[in-house]
């Protein structure tokens, strides 16, 4: 549980609002791969940021859920496709100059960890056989979801955009992992971090 915590922590990630939270839930068992290849097309494109995308992230976690027993080539391209590319201008324009040269910095730190925490976080709730992926939204910092260090990136944007958490939990089991902030940023689901 201690390697689980470290590895919420390298990808806890502190961003993005824009006003509620809806909550999208399954108590079934992952999809796993179609046996089609590896492809940056597996993070959808084209979506409008300005809606609650849960369903997709949950389609999108469920599916690497089960590439992560099926297909590793599939479910380590998918996780590079989280990083976000322009990562200091995209900041510093969601957070403003000063909080947003922060935060940029503190994510290029996070950056050479990211890959491999994702990739032992999915793996760890697969082998815990936490099948159940829930996704929040949120826009509103005093959202009782909100983590405290989201309710903080949420308060301090400049330009809002939605954070989301997904929830990974053995079906009927209150607690499971976390995995947070995801944003929609540049055409894909991006992992944010401190």
């Amino acid at each position: 549980m201690r390697h689980a915590a470290t590895i919420a922590l390298l990808a806890a990630a502190v961003l993005l609002s824009a006003c509620g939270k809806k909550e999208s839930d399954s108590n079934s068992s992952s999809s796993s791969s179609s046996g089609s290849s590896s492809t940056a097309s597996d993070n959808p494109s084209g979506l409008d940021a300005s809606k609650d995308l849960s369903a997709d992230l949950k389609k999108l976690m469920e599916s690497a859920y089960g590439w992560s027993a099926s297909d590793q080539a599939r479910l380590k391209a998918l996780i590079k496709t989280f990083a976000l590319p322009g990562q200091e201008a995209w900041f510093k324009k969601t957070f403003g100059d000063e909080i947003g040269g922060q935060r940029a910095s503190k994510y290029a730190e996070m950056m050479p960890k990211m890959e491999e925490g994702v990739m032992g976080f999915i793996e760890g709730a697969h082998k815990e056989n936490q099948t159940a992926v829930t996704v929040v939204h949120l826009t509103d910092p005093a959202d009782p979801e909100a983590k405290g260090a989201q309710s903080e990136a949420l308060k301090s944007m400049k330009a809002p955009v939605a954070l989301y958490t997904v929830y990974f939990k053995v079906p009927g089991e209150p607690l499971g992992k976390s995995l947070w902030s995801f944003v929609y940023a540049d055409g894909a689901f991006r992992l944010m971090g401190k």
